[in-house]
């Protein structure tokens, strides 16, 4: 044999158990990576439930989202019920218009009340629209979900609080506020279902 067949022969038979021993790895690792993302993704859901931990409950996502629901800024509904499959809360990670584009955020409803909020992403101004988000972070845990005026109004307190105008970012406020009403109107549908 000729020394450049014995080369192309070995570097073949090494690419070929680089090959075998990376697809080895990524068999085992793939399912770890692919458990800790959805272990991670479950704590945002509970963090914004305002829950320790899943035991006695169960996170479901509700597949397919309705049309409605999509077209409406509505990416992923994720529904928390007990052992009896009753309605207790649930997760909406929704997209809300802002001023200097989209905010996507996720909001937690626990039996009548908000739960949490936890943005995202968004690219509204520095010390105008991310201190309107920052006041929905503030102000909205333990409001109540039967009227979006509770809302508004828990955020125009949190302004006076501040001294900032009633005006302050009021695109944020109302691209935020619009999308929330559309999750509460869907929540409260489902848990008169229920």
């Amino acid at each position: 044999m000729n020394s450049s067949l014995k080369s192309s022969l070995f570097l073949g038979t090494l690419a070929l158990s680089v090959v075998l021993v990376l697809s080895g790895v990524s068999f085992v690792v793939s399912p770890i990576i692919e458990q800790r993302q959805i272990d991670q993704q479950n704590k945002a859901y509970l963090d914004v439930l305002g829950l320790e931990s899943s035991e006695g409950y169960s996170l479901t996502p509700l597949n397919p989202i309705s049309n409605e629901l999509t077209d409406n800024g509505v990416e992923e509904l994720i529904l928390l019920t007990n052992d009896s499959n009753t309605l207790l809360g649930s997760v909406y990670t929704l997209i809300g218009s802002g001023w200097s584009g989209d905010i996507r955020f996720m909001i937690g409803m626990m039996e009548t009340e908000y739960s949490g909020i936890s943005i995202l992403s968004q690219s509204e101004t520095r010390g105008i629209g991310d201190v309107m988000l920052e006041a929905f972070e503030n102000e909205i845990i333990g409001q109540s979900i039967q009227d979006i005026g509770i809302v508004s109004s828990a955020i125009q307190a949190y302004l006076l609080q501040e001294n900032l105008s009633a005006t302050f970012a009021s695109v944020t406020r109302n691209g935020v506020i619009n999308a929330i009403d559309i999750a509460r109107l869907d929540y409260l549908s489902r848990r008169s279902e229920a």
